[in-house]
């Protein structure tokens, strides 16, 4: 988590905002993200080459959040709330077309549990 993206093969807009966010906040926790994410992105870089695998929006979260010392058990719920637009975007569109969008992902994971039958 933190590095690559599906859609964004550069450096994720969002990213760049909240590193930007986080500089100017400022404080030591900013700076050892920094050089996290610089040691990460030229370790990735060595061990992927051709990857470009950037910082995504996930990596700098965080961070912001916990310089604007908001809870860390709220860091989840926060970081979901700006998705719920997304989210609710894409059930609209599904109802519209009456049609579920499917990933193109298969399940490759165990089974599910099997319903214990009725007696």
């Amino acid at each position: 988590m933190g590095f690559g993206h599906r859609v964004y093969k550069t450096d994720d807009p969002r990213s760049r905002f909240l590193r930007e966010m986080a500089a100017s906040l400022g404080g030591p926790l900013v700076e050892f993200a920094q050089q996290v994410e610089q040691t990460t992105l030229d370790v990735l870089a060595e061990l992927k080459p051709g990857r470009r695998l950037y910082t995504n929006v996930e990596f700098f979260a965080g961070v912001v959040m916990h310089s604007c010392r908001i809870p860390r058990d709220m860091f989840t719920p926060t970081f979901a709330s700006g998705r719920i637009i997304g989210w609710s975007a894409h059930v609209m569109e599904q109802v519209a077309d009456n049609r579920l969008i499917r990933p193109a992902a298969r399940y490759v994971g165990p089974p599910p549990p099997q319903p214990v039958p009725a007696r």
